[in-house]
C-alpha cells in the first residue's frame, strides 16, 4: 500500500510510520522542512501535493501544537494548519482520476468540549461544544467531509492525550513529577480520556484495514480516568504524596484559555473501536504504568 501522510514527523506520525514501514507499506510524506528518502518513506515539500498522481490511503496528522498561550498568532496557527491543510487534501482528492481507498483526518477529543460526566461515543452531540478547540475540531471534520461525498472512505480521528513515556506530554511531565511535589490540574473529577501510543499506532491501522468503519472514530482508551486518579496512580508509582490541586482560575491566570482547556471534562469511549472487534493492549491505567 502506497501511503501519502501530512505530520509525519511529529511524535505520533513518527510511531505511525515506522509501524507501517515495518508492515512493508511505503511512504509520501508532506513536509516543511524535510526532504530526501529514509528507507521506505520519501519527503516532499508541503506544497508539491498537486505532482503527486495517486496513493492507496491519505493519513492527514497536520497541526500546530496547541500547546502554549493562545496569542492571536498562535490561534490563527493552529486553526489554519489544520483546516486549511485539510481542505487542500480533500480537493486533491476530488480532483483526483485515481482516488484514495481511504482519507484518515486528524481530530481531537476536544470537539466535546466540557462535557462533564457524560458518557461520549462518536454519536455524542458536538454542535454545541463549548471552547476554541472544540470550534477548531469541528470546522477541521467538517473540512474532511467532502472527501466522503466524492466516494473515498473518511475516518474522522478523534484523538485524546497520546500516552508515551518517551515523548509528548508524558515525557516532559514524568522528570518534573519525580523531582518535585505532584498537584491534581484543575477539577479533581474531570474525565482523561488517555490512550497509550502503541494503542493510538494500532488502531489507526485498524482503521485502515476494516472499511466498515467510517467517520468519527474516537481514539481513547475503554477505561477513561478523572484527573485525580490519573495523578494518584502515578504518584503512587512513585511512592509519592499528592498534594492538591491547581484551581482552574490559576491555570486561566498562568496560560489563558489553553491552561483551562487542558482540564475539560471528557468521558470519551471507544464505542466504534470495540464494535471492530479492536483489542487493546493496554485496556487501564494499571497495565500502561507497567511500562514506566
Amino acid at each position: 500500500m502506497h501511503v501519502l501522510m501530512t505530520g509525519g514527523t511529529g511524535s505520533l506520525g513518527n510511531a505511525l510510520r515506522a509501524r507501517l514501514v515495518e508492515s512493508g507499506h511505503s511512504i509520501t510524506c508532506l513536509s516543511r522542512r524535510r526532504t530526501g528518502s529514509e528507507g521506505a518513506t520519501e519527503f516532499v515539500p508541503d506544497g508539491s501535493l498537486r505532482e503527486i498522481v495517486r496513493c492507496d490511503a491519505i493519513i492527514n496528522l497536520a497541526g500546530e501544537s496547541v500547546v502554549g498561550l493562545w496569542s492571536r498568532s498562535k490561534r490563527r496557527r493552529i486553526y489554519e494548519s489544520r483546516i486549511g491543510t485539510t481542505r487542500r487534501l480533500a480537493e486533491w482528492i476530488e480532483a483526483a482520476k485515481d482516488k484514495p481507498k481511504v482519507f484518515l483526518s486528524g481530530s481531537a477529543v476536544g470537539i466535546y468540549g466540557d462535557a462533564g460526566h457524560r458518557e461520549l461515543t462518536e454519536n455524542a452531540d458536538v454542535s454545541h461544544a463549548n471552547g476554541f478547540l472544540a470550534r477548531v475540531c469541528r470546522d477541521w471534520e467538517h473540512a474532511a467531509n467532502p472527501a466522503a461525498w466524492r466516494g473515498t472512505r473518511t475516518v474522522l480521528l478523534r484523538t485524546g492525550p497520546v500516552l508515551d513515556p518517551k515523548g509528548g506530554y508524558l515525557a516532559k511531565a514524568l522528570p518534573l513529577m519525580r523531582r518535585f511535589p505532584i498537584v491534581i490540574l484543575g477539577p479533581r473529577n474531570s474525565y482523561f480520556p488517555w490512550i497509550a501510543l502503541g494503542d493510538w499506532v494500532s488502531l489507526v491501522i485498524h482503521a485502515i484495514e476494516h472499511p466498515e468503519i467510517n467517520g468519527a472514530l474516537n481514539l481513547v482508551g475503554p477505561n477513561p480516568v478523572t484527573q485525580e486518579e490519573f495523578v494518584r496512580a502515578i504518584a503512587g508509582k512513585f511512592g509519592k504524596p499528592v498534594w492538591g490541586s491547581i484551581p482552574r482560575w490559576l491555570l486561566r491566570l498562568g496560560a489563558g484559555e489553553f491552561g483551562t482547556t487542558i482540564t475539560f471534562s471528557q468521558r470519551a469511549l471507544p464505542a466504534k473501536a470495540l464494535a471492530s472487534g479492536f483489542s487493546f493492549s493496554y485496556p487501564s491505567l494499571e497495565t500502561f504504568l507497567t511500562t514506566i
